[in-house]
């Protein structure tokens, strides 16, 4: 395949202008390294898309973990509010039946 291309490009053609040929003679490199540099290139191309493809996939994971994360703490944060209020309604009860007894103790004490 390689042959077939530097084939097309080393005859002169009716199709390439002279301005082509032209540039094609001034260029330091011959067409077959032409070639072999433009496929590096499009390797380097392929490599940048994929870093970037793997970086806006591994965003979208951190951004799926910071949701599960942000679930949890809301899920924690009702949890410690509802169990606050719990350990306030029973100190609340504590207190009020320590009242009631010290008045009970009050009402059964003899002078």
């Amino acid at each position: 395949m390689e042959e077939s291309k530097q084939a097309s490009f080393c005859t002169s053609c009716s199709t390439c202008s002279p301005e082509k040929l032209g540039l094609v003679k001034q260029a330091p490199l011959s067409l077959c390294k032409m070639w072999v540099e433009l496929e590096k290139k499009r390797e380097k191309l392929v490599e940048v898309q994929q870093s970037m493809k793997n970086m806006d996939l591994d965003i979208k994971w951190k951004k799926e973990e910071r949701q599960r994360w942000a679930d949890e703490e809301e899920k924690l944060m009702k949890e410690f509010l509802e169990y606050g209020q719990l350990v306030r309604e029973a100190e609340k009860a504590e207190k009020d039946e320590k009242a009631a007894q010290a008045e009970e103790a009050q009402k059964n004490w003899v002078w």
